[in-house]
């Protein structure tokens, strides 16, 4: 995909109407969720995914914590 500014956007990526578009020109990584666009320097995209995967393994451990706990009040017989 070409526009008038010189941008040669290449989708990288694609899921669940989200997509994610690179411009080698601009260094830019453009993410498109629904109707919303964002567009980061390749620099920013990288601090972004960065936090998306550290916040992704965080919630991992709050879940698997919580079902510990349910699981635990579950077998002594109390609600939570």
């Amino acid at each position: 995909m070409s526009d008038s500014s010189g941008c040669e956007k290449v989708q990288v990526a694609s899921a669940h109407g989200c997509r994610i578009y690179y411009c080698h020109a601009h260094q830019v990584a453009e993410l498109e969720i629904g109707a919303t666009s964002l567009r980061l320097d390749i620099e920013a995209y990288a601090v972004l995914s960065g936090m998306i995967q550290q916040s992704q393994a965080r919630i991992a451990v709050l879940n698997q914590t919580q079902n510990i706990h349910d699981e635990l009040f579950r077998r002594l017989g109390r609600s939570t």
